[in-house]
């Protein structure tokens, strides 16, 4: 389903990923997860509504080693609910988070009951099995899930509630930018914005060379400017020389800024992102901002990636059975009134594929809405995507 992403060399600070979940929340490193325990017996819906205070939703389980440590969480011999459920289609269990469920890679059933119409919520048991019970009449302890602050293998730091990794190889910085984009959605050559933030990012990097950071003046000289769009406010300059041939900027290891060329000099860098929670919160504010458009020469056209919540992240779209209607209902997500589908990745490689088969009539407010699968087998070839008008 997902492609491989570029991957380097990191150094992994044990400090911040200890922090990587809220307090009162304990950090899994195998699916880079945050767990919380409610001991209170609930039913399933009302848990799964606790869950949603939180932030987060009942639990998905997606190996059998999740599986055993969400068990042990909690001791007794009473099932505790997860969030799988077949409450909207009887048999067509589903993870209330958006999960895929991909029995033929991991399912712990014990005995489900899955022709019973009156048994739609599972429960985790001491024995470390699944059985679908009755979302009503049973009253559970249960477990609540979200994704830690950062992915596995970047660092989180607290005082601006971001996320940061290291990229070793020297690399000029046009280069180091695009690896730096390959990472993950919302990931550049970082941003500094106090001097608390520059210390901890050139303590991320040894030795005594400089390392790219992601300010330039490659658009017009003598206007800086963060290559992730954060505002030009806090400097660390030691000695700028704003010559036209030097429009990048490096981090030295005297914890000061200097312009360099961006072509002549190869350094290591630094990539920055939001915190999972943090794109969450600004990505979720309105329907609009739950579909994007990438690619395209125009803002009306591109491939179309969906907010993936369960991994806080756009996804792109597979184009199997994407069509007119489909093409329609996203244009109208982002404020047109119609749409032209697109297909075979004609605005480029579809990195991040996560939706597949969309069956739309047309008429739907939201893809959301439409029959959909989130299991896949695409290749980054066939990206869905649109011509608005």
């Amino acid at each position: 389903m997902l492609l491989l992403l570029l991957m380097c060399l990191v150094n992994v600070d044990t400090t911040q990923q200890a922090n990587n979940c809220p307090g009162g929340w304990t950090y899994y490193s195998e699916t880079d997860s945050c767990f919380k325990t409610i001991t209170d017996k609930l039913g399933w819906v009302d848990a799964k509504t606790r869950c949603e205070s939180f932030g987060s939703n009942l639990a998905s389980v997606t190996t059998a080693q999740e599986n055993k440590y969400i068990r042990g969480l909690f001791g007794g011999n009473e099932g505790i609910w997860i969030g799988l459920n077949d409450r909207k289609r009887e048999n067509h269990f589903e993870w209330v988070d958006g999960t895929p469920f991909t029995p033929n890679v991991f399912a712990g059933w014990s005995n489900p009951s899955p022709y019973d119409e009156h048994e739609d919520c599972v429960a985790l048991w001491r024995d470390i099995t699944w059985n679908d019970a009755s979302c009503n009449l049973f009253k559970f302890a249960s477990v609540c899930k979200k994704p830690a602050n950062c992915p596995r293998g970047w660092s989180y730091y607290s005082e601006t509630d971001s996320c940061f990794k290291t990229i070793k190889d020297k690399l000029e910085w046009v280069d180091a930018k695009t690896r730096c984009e390959s990472l993950a959605f919302g990931s550049n050559l970082a941003s500094v914005t106090t001097a608390q933030e520059n210390k901890h990012i050139r303590g991320l990097i040894g030795g005594n060379e400089g390392i790219w950071i992601g300010l330039n003046d490659r658009k017009e000289n003598k206007h800086f400017e963060w290559v992730d769009g954060t505002p030009f406010e806090y400097a660390g300059w030691s000695n700028p020389s704003n010559d036209d041939g030097e429009d990048c900027v490096a981090l030295w290891r005297d914890i000061t800024w200097n312009d360099a060329s961006c072509t002549k000099y190869k350094f290591a860098s630094v990539c920055k992102k939001p915190t999972k929670a943090a794109s969450i919160s600004k990505c979720l504010v309105a329907t609009e901002l739950m579909i994007k458009l990438e690619g395209g020469s125009t803002p009306n056209q591109g491939h179309v990636l969906l907010w993936n919540e369960a991994m806080a992240e756009y996804r792109h779209v597979c184009d199997d059975s994407w069509d007119n209607n489909d093409a329609t209902v996203a244009c109208r997500m982002l404020g047109y009134s119609s749409g032209t589908a697109t297909k075979y990745s004609k605005y480029g490689p579809a990195r991040f594929i996560s939706y597949d088969e969309f069956y739309c009539k047309g008429t739907e407010k939201s893809l959301y809405d439409c029959y959909h699968h989130r299991e896949n087998d695409c290749g980054s070839y066939e990206g869905a995507g649109v011509i608005c008008s």
